[in-house]
Parts: structure tokens; C-alpha cells; sequence
């Protein structure tokens, strides 16, 4: 075989292997965002900034609301929450606080709470399956620098939430997580 026939041989390889790589890869943009049920179903992290660890929280549901708890890293204000029967009829592109209309808690105050906190939403599941996807927006301050507000989003990932935390479509940074009724243990 001459060095120009191990070249396109080469090449053809490199090729084939490119596009392999970029079928797997593109999937999931076509399919939208995508990603597995929640590793421990109702268990959350705020991500502030989009790293930052704003807190822990869960979720659990009694049959007429979402009762939710949160241990917070710093100062959290105004939360919003959002649900939808299944990533198929999220919100395109939500920005802080829109498209979120299961309720809020404390907005009208602009109290940071700083320590352990609980409250609840009314809800009914309907006509929906199981699981559910969950959106939970919140105002923090101290969690990406000391002085300056910033956004934190909910996600059930606990580790690199750029590339684990399922994401809206969109431009708009904004995670959301699946639960499925139950609750952590």
C-alpha cells in the first residue's frame, strides 16, 4: 500500500468516526432536553449561578400539595414554581420567575431566609402521569459573591450541574427536575 492509499484510508476512518461521534452527541439537540428521572426522587440542589450551591432541599407530595423544605448556603428571597405533566410542554425559554405558575413564596416580604425553611403549594396531579417535571426559581444574595443578587435554579444533580442539570430550549439558563409522587426516603 502506497503512502497515498494510507492516507485516504486514514482519513476515511478519522470520517467515519467523526460522524459517529457527532450522531451521538447531536441526538439530544433534536430531541430536545433530555435526561433520566431524578437519581433520589424528591431531592434538589439550588444552583446559583449556575454552580454555585445555594442549598438543599425536597419535595414530597400528600395528595393535595407539594410540601417543600430547603436548607439554604445563603440568603433566599422570592420562590417560584412551576410544574408540567412532562418535558414536552415546557415552557420555550422561561426568564426568572416566568412561566411559573404553580405559586411563589415569600415574595412579598424580601426577607432572606437563611436558615432551614418549609412551605407548601396546592396541587393536584388530574389528568398527568407520573413523573412530573418540577421548576423551582430562586432570588439569592451571598451565594455567587457576597453583595450582588443572583438567580438560582432547582436540579436533582449533585454534581457538574452545567452538564447533568437538564436545561429549558432556549437562551435563557434555567434547570428543572423530574419527581415521581413519592418523596426521598
Amino acid at each position: 500500500m502506497n503512502k497515498l492509499h494510507k492516507w485516504k484510508y486514514l482519513i476515511s476512518i478519522l470520517a467515519a468516526l467523526g460522524l459517529l461521534v457527532g450522531i451521538l452527541f447531536m441526538t439530544p439537540v433534536f430531541g430536545g432536553a433530555q435526561s433520566a428521572p431524578c437519581p433520589e426522587d424528591g431531592e434538589f440542589i439550588l444552583y446559583a449561578g449556575q454552580t454555585h450551591n445555594a442549598g438543599t432541599g425536597t419535595v414530597e407530595f400528600d395528595g393535595d400539595s407539594l410540601n417543600f423544605s430547603i436548607d439554604p448556603n445563603c440568603g433566599i428571597g422570592c420562590i417560584k414554581v412551576g410544574v408540567w405533566d412532562d418535558n414536552g410542554n415546557l415552557p420555550s425559554n422561561p426568564a426568572p420567575g416566568t412561566d411559573l405558575t404553580l405559586g411563589e413564596y415569600n415574595c412579598e416580604d424580601s426577607v432572606l431566609l437563611t436558615e432551614q425553611f418549609s412551605f407548601e403549594l396546592p396541587f393536584t396531579l388530574g389528568d398527568w402521569d407520573w413523573p412530573i417535571v418540577i421548576a423551582i426559581h430562586a432570588n439569592t444574595v451571598g451565594c455567587v459573591t457576597v453583595y450582588q443578587p443572583d438567580t438560582a435554579w432547582a436540579c436533582a444533580c449533585d454534581t457538574s450541574p452545567q452538564t447533568n442539570c437538564p436545561d429549558f430550549p432556549g437562551a435563557n439558563w434555567a434547570y428543572y427536575f423530574w419527581y415521581d409522587g413519592s418523596g426521598p426516603d
